[in-house]
């Protein structure tokens, strides 16, 4: 699986509203998604009052769809029942492209009753606009993160939402399972922090074999039995089931059989470190319900085919 650039530093985000223009940039859908709803709560207000109505204050345009004088219109009209309104752009590098200069200007001094919130996912960190909005505060990176940013985030997650507390291992297990889709691991860490409940505050690597590994590595470690023992109508036949169950899951499966292969690799290498088997499977953090069965696949698998059905 192919993973962004980790992303550059970037000043603190006064996610208070005092910036007055915000740019979001990268396609990080969660990480959009999530950094928005802090931003227009603690704008408005409505972090700590759950029955707050801020629809009167917020308004939403389409970039390509909408005049700048509108925006800022909308920017200057004074906000119902709240202090500052707040008005997004969706798909704002639309706006921006043939507005830059007045945008860069409107930026150096923005209306102090609005907010200007521009979703883009192009601009480019050179630019004067880019810049400008980063000194106010009002940068806000969401790119995809990184695989070596993954196991923090988890470990961050699970902490500042559900009150877990996850070592580096073992995020790094669930990262590993799932890969790089931040609504699918916050979703893995909801049910963990459910299947823990209230008393239990630690994630443990047995937590995720049971309610993790077990859903989808037994039928991956199955496939690949099937392909080792070089069964074809078995190995299709299991791959049918996997898809029937989850029509949307032929990337993520492939992935982890990518991942299994991968870990068969690095344990060969392993072993002819000197390393013992029980050593290696500790080191490679293998799910404990699947530690056998991938032994035993690590003998069958010659590297030559384990590298041929990688690549």
């Amino acid at each position: 699986m192919a993973f962004a650039r980790k992303p550059h530093a970037a000043p603190p985000v006064a996610f208070d509203g005092s910036a007055g223009v915000y740019l979001f940039c990268g396609d990080e859908s969660f990480l959009r998604r999530t950094h928005l709803h802090t931003l227009v709560s603690k704008t408005l207000g409505t972090k700590d009052d759950p029955d707050a109505d801020a629809s009167m204050a917020i308004s939403q345009f389409a970039g390509g769809e909408v005049s700048l004088a509108a925006v800022l219109d909308e920017l200057r009209t004074l906000p119902f029942l709240a202090e500052r309104r707040v008005v997004i752009v969706q798909d704002a590098d639309a706006l921006i492209g043939p507005h830059r200069d007045a945008l860069e200007k409107y930026a150096e001094k923005p209306c102090p009753t609005g907010v200007l919130v521009l979703l883009a996912d192009d601009e480019r960190s050179n630019t004067r606009l880019y810049k400008a909005i980063a000194a106010r505060g009002g940068l806000v990176l969401c790119e995809r993160l990184a695989q070596s940013d993954l196991a923090r985030w988890i470990r961050e997650r699970a902490k500042d939402t559900y009150q877990k507390t996850v070592d580096y291992e073992t995020a790094s297990l669930l990262a590993d399972l799932i890969g790089d889709d931040l609504d699918k691991l916050d979703s893995e860490l909801a049910k963990l922090a459910t299947y823990l409940g209230a008393e239990r505050k630690t994630i443990t690597p047995e937590d995720v074999d049971e309610l993790v590994a077990n859903q989808r590595m037994h039928e991956a470690f199955e496939l690949t039995a099937a392909i080792a023992g070089k069964d074809a109508t078995a190995a299709l036949t299991r791959w049918n089931d996997m898809l029937s169950k989850d029509p949307n899951s032929s990337y993520s499966s492939v992935g982890l059989i990518a991942w299994q292969i991968r870990q068969m690799l690095r344990a060969r290498a392993l072993r002819a470190q000197g390393l013992s088997r029980d050593e290696v499977l500790s080191r490679l953090r293998m799910p404990f319900s699947v530690r056998e069965r991938f032994a035993e696949q690590v003998n069958k698998f010659p590297e030559r085919r384990l590298r041929m059905l990688l690549a």
